[in-house]
């Protein structure tokens, strides 16, 4: 009897574990939905996380389009939903893609989820200089120093006598500019650049049909147009290449085929395997004190 009641006490003790219910972590995209790289991203950490981490994770997935965090009435909307969604939700970590979701959560962190650990990615190491981030976010910055998309352009058209960089206007897209002309610049120091940033699309498009053949366009990011309306970068792309009379280049695996020749190419499973080793760490009791944020390749 005593042994009976010993093995049916073990029986139950197994089963509540086995239903406790699984950690749960929050993947905060700052796109839409419908970027390529956000499937990609998502099926990769979903993969990922569960592997390292070695039993089932709950993964709850938002997309915040936000392209400019100045967008202050529809950020607080944004805001005060996640709030009542997850009100008394328990949220293990919190893994942001890219600068704009993180920009959001640390702004309203305490208002969303109070001491709950973040995981950020795609990321700029110094796109967060001087963000002061407490000791439990850590991440994946993006290494750029080796990005080669404008050397590879220039090394296939070396007639080439001015670089046409084609971005939107959003603090990102402007912030990419700044990196491509620098490109410019290391690659072939006095080649002339030339910026359709910050124009409609109309417009662009317009000034890309009457490009010679000794241009060469550097399709560098487009987050938001003219604007601040939000858009999908390889949408616009197909735009692009159509108008454009000089070959396309653009760093992202997601254009290819979709209207760049080519590009030292970005390849965003990378991002999504990387925040979930991190993410795995926090859940298996890792001191994230131990974890400071590193730099993963670009491409």
């Amino acid at each position: 009897a005593l042994g009976l009641a010993l093995a049916a006490a073990a029986t139950a003790g197994a089963t509540a574990a086995d239903t406790d219910p699984p950690p749960t972590v929050l993947l905060l995209f700052s796109l839409r939905s419908t970027a390529p790289a956000v499937p990609e991203i998502e099926r990769a950490f979903r993969s990922q996380v569960e592997k390292a981490y070695g039993a089932p994770v709950d993964i709850q997935v938002e997309h915040l389009d936000v392209p400019d965090e100045s967008a202050a009435p529809y950020t607080r909307r944004i805001v005060d939903l996640l709030r009542e969604k997850y009100a008394g939700r328990r949220i293990d970590v919190v893994v942001t893609m890219r600068l704009e979701a993180l920009r959001v959560l640390r702004g309203n962190r305490e208002v969303l989820f109070p001491g709950v650990p973040v995981v950020f990615s795609d990321v700029s190491r110094a796109s967060v200089e001087g963000m002061r981030l407490p000791p439990d976010v850590t991440g994946a910055f993006v290494r750029t120093a080796d990005q080669r998309t404008v050397s590879v352009a220039l090394d296939l058209h070396p007639e080439a006598r001015r670089v046409v960089l084609v971005g939107g206007s959003s603090p990102q897209d402007k912030a990419s500019e700044v990196f491509a002309r620098a490109l410019v610049e290391k690659k072939a120091p006095g080649m002339e650049v030339f910026s359709l940033g910050g124009l409609d699309l109309e417009d662009q498009l317009l000034r890309l049909s009457q490009l010679r053949r000794d241009c060469v366009v550097i399709f560098v990011s487009y987050r938001a147009d003219s604007q601040g309306r939000s858009m999908v970068a390889r949408d616009v792309l197909r735009l692009v290449a159509r108008a454009s009379g000089a070959p396309v280049y653009g760093a992202s695996a997601t254009w290819l085929g979709h209207g760049i020749v080519g590009g030292d190419l970005i390849h965003y499973e990378a991002y999504g395997e990387r925040a979930a080793l991190l993410a795995s760490g926090i859940l298996r009791g890792q001191d994230l004190s131990a974890v400071l944020p590193n730099e993963q390749p670009s491409s």
